[in-house]
């Protein structure tokens, strides 16, 4: 993403696609290859300082998650959200699946990170997806209206409909993350008692 970052923003616009927002997506790619590599090093404390193994877990966990949720919008900035044309929303797909990603990233960092009760974990994190969906939203459309960009919408078009669906895929993303990581904790914790209890 560094890379690609320092080519968008070097080369002449005129070499790339007709769709592409440049200049942005080369400062984005730039900023979110940044986020990756640091935002977890903010949250945990140094390593030295994590005995416990579910928390450096947890931290590699959500940097994994970070690079999933940035690469994956790369691509679609690169030609990946074109794919409407033929049938295929990838655009319908990522505000479901990162939203399901996050609930369940999310509430475990919570959980194994400040010792954050499951239930309420996947609560806070529920609405804090829901919340960074509306917010991003809000961004798209004032990004096209102060950068003269094209990220809201299709691409500019149909902006109200696209976005009453993405909003819909991330609650139903975020919901269905946030119940699936209770449960997979639930039958996890279910196991390793199962296990300690026949040794």
């Amino acid at each position: 993403m560094l890379i690609g970052g320092v080519i968008l923003l070097i080369l002449p616009v005129d070499w790339f696609p007709s769709f592409y927002d440049v200049r942005y997506m080369g400062w984005m790619a730039l900023i979110s290859s940044a986020l990756i590599f640091f935002l977890p090093s903010l949250i945990f404390p140094p390593k030295k300082a994590l005995a416990p193994a579910g928390k450096n877990y947890a931290f590699r966990w959500l940097q994994s998650f970070l690079a999933f949720a940035f690469v994956s919008n790369a691509l679609g900035d690169l030609g990946l959200y074109k794919l409407y044309q033929y049938g295929f929303e990838y655009d319908k797909l990522l505000h479901f699946v990162t939203p399901l990603l996050a609930a369940m990233t999310f509430s475990f960092v919570l959980n194994e990170r400040w010792g954050v009760r499951p239930f309420r974990a996947a609560l806070i994190s529920f609405f804090v997806i829901v919340t960074i969906g509306v917010g991003w939203e809000v961004y798209e459309y004032l990004a096209d209206f102060f950068l003269k960009t094209h990220i809201s919408g299709i691409y500019g078009a149909n902006i109200s409909a696209d976005t009453k669906s993405d909003l819909l895929f991330d609650f139903l993303g975020a919901l269905i993350g946030a119940i699936g990581w209770l449960y997979l904790r639930r039958v996890f914790s279910q196991r390793e008692k199962s296990l300690t209890a026949g040794q």
